[in-house]
């Protein structure tokens, strides 16, 4: 992670990170299943909880690269438990990011990549956009 908040990574950044992290992965549920992960696939189509065969340690190098240790990220994904270190900002948070939106099609990639910048935001005493 960045020494100061000129140094913060911008939002395309995060995108362009996760996108390559799945990059040449397929999706192995849903609508997309047998599909090539993009930015506009339903998270819950290609990464899900261990119960379905996935392993949930692609929290680790999303938390390693943004410095999310703060949130418990990885442990924090599958359940989406990030309260640990939102303070102030976990009402806002909850809002904008509610536990009923991960298994529908808004959800995407593109949304996950939003969420975690939310939380670099906020690491950063941000407030979230």
């Amino acid at each position: 992670m960045k020494e100061t908040l000129e140094d913060m990574p911008a939002k395309d950044e995060v995108e362009i990170y996760l996108s390559n992290l799945f990059k040449g992965q397929r999706s192995c549920r849903g609508e997309t299943n047998g599909w090539l992960v993009g930015n506009d696939t339903p998270c819950h189509d290609f990464f899900h909880s261990d119960v379905d065969g996935q392993s949930m340690c692609i929290g680790e190098p999303i938390e390693e690269k943004f410095d999310l240790q703060d949130f418990d990220f990885k442990w924090g994904m599958s359940c989406h438990s990030f309260s640990k270190g939102l303070g102030e900002s976990e009402k806002a948070f909850y809002k904008k990011y509610p536990a009923e939106e991960l298994p529908t099609k808004k959800y995407t990639l593109k949304r996950f990549a939003e969420m975690i910048y939310d939380l670099i935001r906020i690491k950063n005493g941000l407030e979230i956009s």
